[in-house]
């Protein structure tokens, strides 16, 4: 009476509070779900994709933690907040794209991410970051691509001034905004 795993979702969540308590790289995260408990898929190595329904509002502290095979995460506009270390050691992750609903992302949500090449954040304002929000070798490294004329506002807010900050379509590359992820984790 506890908990169930409703639909086949493949996870544990916790009846009353719709709480996904416990996933695996086979999860399949379903809309009645609101939220999704602090370290549910820590070290969950098998997991390489997971899309987040619009029915939870945040992701909390550690949910995806050494999930090094995770290439793609689909981050719907519901989400408001990114808690500390959410991704932290997402090795596999080379490109996030974060909706115009986010406004903080948390302390080391993106520590040891390394081969994160492309962050695409859709905000007209700068979500709030911290200095380690991201490591400085990908502060160096990634490209951010941000709304038209908003690269000036991202210039002159603390920390996402670290990146290489291009507008949406500001370069040869076809960037589109709300892109599905092809098998190999890039936009197209």
């Amino acid at each position: 009476p506890k908990y169930d795993s409703r639909g086949g979702c493949n996870a544990i969540i916790e009846t009353n509070s719709n709480t996904l308590i416990t996933g695996c790289s086979a999860t399949i995260i379903p809309e009645s779900v609101t939220s999704i408990g602090d370290y549910a898929f820590c070290g969950c190595t098998g997991l390489t994709s997971i899309e987040i329904p619009n029915s939870v509002t945040r992701i909390n502290e550690g949910i995806f933690i050494g999930c090094t095979n995770l290439a793609k995460v689909q981050i719907p506009n519901s989400i408001t907040i990114i808690k500390d270390f959410a991704f932290r050691r997402c090795s596999s992750l080379t490109n996030i794209e974060f909706p115009s609903s986010v406004y903080n992302i948390g302390v080391g949500a993106f520590w040891e991410c390394t081969d994160l090449a492309t962050i695409t954040c859709l905000s007209t304002n700068p979500p709030t970051i911290q200095s380690d929000t991201f490591e400085k070798s990908t502060y160096n490294k990634a490209t951010l691509y941000v709304p038209e004329s908003c690269k000036y506002k991202y210039q002159t807010a603390y920390y996402w001034n670290n990146f290489n900050i291009k507008e949406i379509g500001d370069d040869d590359v076809n960037h589109e905004v709300g892109t599905k992820f092809s098998s190999n984790g890039l936009n197209y």
